[in-house]
């Protein structure tokens, strides 16, 4: 009881103690601004804020590498070892047509929620090289939840869960990209309310031991397989469609 009850305190206490930090994409009077705002909030952010993101247009002007096996992630927005919430207002869009090459969020041993954000447009220098680039949110080793969040055209993957992540999406739409959900190693996706259509690829692509869930769904018109699990990986599908792949 003793325990719990210590437990409980330092969890108030560390909600009470939470900030937003706000970004804006034009406004010099928010404390941070522009292309560069978001990573900056990110960097000055403690455990338990939330980054808001006011609504504007933000390009990757620049990039951070997260080394990764024999690879480098090169991400827009990097979120290492933190407990954040990325949070946007409505008409807030992360565009990555102009700009670097990059991935949209890199998520590394962190635990991060991201809600109501549009993600489109973001691709790659060179199509098979020891760069990832081209990605939407790229999860390592990480507790990751998301929920109404659209990605369009996002040249990669839109949502990738590596090593041991645990990931949970929600009323996110993958819409005209290339691979919609990607996990290998141990990662494990629970995916609800999903609408993922129009890919060049799966949907859904599971490897080695990782594993999804996805319920209350519409996978429609991708050109590969509508779900596609390898080796001792494992998709398990409920009350969805699966159409036209």
């Amino acid at each position: 009881m003793k325990t719990a009850l210590i437990v409980l305190l330092l969890a108030t206490a560390g909600s009470a103690s939470a900030e937003t930090l706000t970004v804006c994409a034009t406004d010099k009077t928010c404390r941070f601004t522009g292309d560069s705002g978001i990573q900056a909030a990110v960097d000055a952010a403690k455990d338990g804020d939330t980054v808001l993101i006011k609504a504007g247009i933000y390009h990757p002007a620049s990039y951070r590498d997260v080394p990764f096996q024999d690879l480098a992630l090169r991400g827009y927005v990097v979120i290492d070892h933190k407990r954040l919430t990325i949070s946007g207002e409505a008409g807030s869009i992360i565009d990555g047509k102009a700009g670097n090459p990059s991935i949209a969020f890199v998520v590394q041993d962190a635990d991060v929620a991201f809600k109501n954000l549009t993600i489109r447009d973001f691709r790659y220098a060179e199509e098979e090289d020891k760069i990832y680039d081209g990605h939407g949110i790229f999860a390592i080793n990480s507790r990751v939840r998301i929920d109404d969040v659209t990605m369009e055209r996002i040249i990669k993957m839109g949502i990738t869960g590596r090593g041991d992540s645990l990931i949970d999406a929600t009323n996110v739409k993958l819409l005209d990209g290339h691979l919609g959900v990607w996990l290998e190693e141990s990662a494990h996706a629970r995916l609800r309310n999903m609408v993922i259509r129009g890919g060049d690829s799966a949907a859904i692509g599971a490897y080695m031991t990782s594993s999804a869930t996805l319920s209350n769904s519409v996978i429609d018109g991708n050109t590969d397989d509508g779900v596609y699990a390898k080796d001792h990986a494992s998709i398990v599908v409920t009350n969805s469609l699966i159409l036209n792949n």
